[in-house]
């Protein structure tokens, strides 16, 4: 990650050569300063930068005093690079470094030290991040030319959720929830479910993807791609109970056609077309009614029912007879309490673990 910074870099150092030439201050400015020496600072992990840019081209001043003390201060704008780690975005802490040194000189000839804490920050409250800490440190580094005194300045970056937490969490708490209205909705509206699911999933979806676009393409997962995935399989469950009501849901029975009969090869439309048959003219009308028209067996007449006690009894295969099942009713009572309540105890982890 690149990020920008805008200020003044002063220096402070003693020219014994300018001891004792003048009894007061001498100002400088322009081109005027390229006649004094000045350190040849630069910034090792920097992009872009202005540092050593002509004085004349740039915001810059030098003072020398009459002990031979110079002071230098420049306006400088530099790009400089941050290697973030973002395992734990957007509830994350950065450290940002800049790290000055003498391109030229070596520890022989120039030495850089910290003058007290001289690093401030003006602005502490960006965009995104707080700035929490500022840290100075100097040490030494060896390289093939030779030992360099180096300056780091670390800033510690504490990001802001709030924006986070506006435009993608509470989102998708809100397509979680709505994804719940499954669990009121008819089991035999196959559709209407199925559709309320896919949709949430793709909402989820569309979240990652607008999240992970404006952030560097990192291997491993972010903490806020944890809470999406978790989010997207809690509405793919929610898809899947869906299918599982469908299935257990029961049975309507389904009455078979039995408007047309087929009796001695010939097809009859109703009860009342009986004598149209052959032969049924010589049957008493009392001795039709005791005939199944719907197989052609007799049945036990009325008198025999009277006789043993028992009522008449006919079989109907107009109907299906299957045993019912409610499991579709209970699943969706169950899912209405648990879906909830898992997902709560979800976010709780969530948060405990990554703020806390």
């Amino acid at each position: 990650m690149e990020y920008t910074v805008f200020g003044y870099l002063r220096h402070y150092w003693t020219d014994k050569r300018f001891a004792g030439k003048s009894n007061k201050t001498i100002r400088l400015q322009g081109s005027t300063i390229e006649h004094v020496w000045t350190p040849d600072t630069y910034v090792s992990n920097s992009r872009e930068s202005n540092m050593r840019v002509k004085d004349s081209e740039s915001q810059s001043v030098v003072e020398i005093y009459p002990n031979g003390g110079v002071f230098y201060s420049k306006g400088v704008k530099i790009v400089a690079s941050c290697d973030m780690k973002l395992e734990n975005f957007p509830m994350d802490t950065q450290k940002c470094m800049l790290i000055f040194g003498s391109y030229g000189h070596n520890t022989e000839g120039l030495i850089y030290k910290w003058k007290g804490d001289t690093v401030s920050v003006e602005k502490k409250s960006i965009a995104q991040f707080d700035v929490k800490r500022v840290q100075l440190t100097s040490y030494n580094v060896t390289y093939i030319s030779g030992t360099f005194s180096i300056l780091r300045v670390t800033f510690t970056f504490k990001r802001r959720i709030g924006y986070y937490v506006i435009q993608v969490f509470f989102p998708d708490i809100l397509v979680v929830t709505i994804s719940w209205i499954i669990f009121w909705l008819d089991q035999d509206d196959m559709g209407g479910r199925v559709g309320l699911g896919i949709t949430t999933l793709l909402t989820i979806m569309f979240l990652l993807g607008s999240v992970n676009m404006s952030l560097p393409h990192v291997s491993y997962p972010k903490a806020i791609d944890w809470y999406l995935i978790g989010s997207f399989l809690f509405v793919f469950l929610v898809l899947m109970e869906c299918i599982l009501v469908y299935i257990l849901r029961p049975r309507k029975p389904q009455r078979k056609n039995s408007n047309q009969k087929k009796v001695n090869g010939l097809e009859i439309d109703s009860i009342n077309n009986l004598q149209d048959l052959p032969g049924m003219e010589n049957i008493p009308l009392k001795q039709r009614d005791q005939h199944d028209l719907s197989n052609g067996e007799p049945v036990q007449s009325g008198v025999d029912d009277e006789m043993t006690g028992e009522a008449p009894t006919t079989t109907q295969k107009g109907f299906e007879s299957s045993a019912s099942c409610d499991c579709g009713k209970t699943v969706d009572r169950a899912s209405r309490f648990l879906f909830p309540f898992v997902f709560v105890v979800f976010n709780v982890f969530y948060w405990w673990h990554f703020l806390i």
